[in-house]
C-alpha cells in the first residue's frame, strides 16, 4: 500500500463521516491491504459517542480523536 510516489504511508488522518465510504469503512479496509496493518490511522470527528469510539479502534483505528481540539490532536501526532 504506496502513495504515487512509491513511499510508503506514515500515517491515516481520516474523518468518520464521509460520502462514499465513512472512516469505519476505510479502516478496515486499508488493515486489509498487505502493509496496511502497520500504517497508524488516527480517526478526527465529531462522532465521539463511546459506541463510536469502540467502532473506531475496532476498526482499525489507533486514536480517535474529537474534532475541534487541535491541542490534543498535535500531541498524539507527535
Amino acid at each position: 500500500f504506496k502513495e504515487s510516489g512509491g513511499k510508503p504511508f506514515q500515517l491515516i488522518l481520516s474523518d468518520i463521516e464521509m460520502p462514499n465510504m465513512n472512516g469505519f469503512e476505510l479502516a478496515r479496509s486499508v488493515k486489509q491491504l498487505p502493509g496496511g496493518e502497520k500504517i497508524p490511522m488516527v480517526a478526527l470527528t465529531t462522532r465521539f459517542k463511546q459506541r463510536d469510539i469502540d467502532e473506531g479502534l475496532n476498526a482499525g483505528f489507533k486514536c480517535y480523536l474529537e474534532k475541534l481540539n487541535p491541542d490534543v490532536l498535535l500531541s498524539k501526532l507527535q
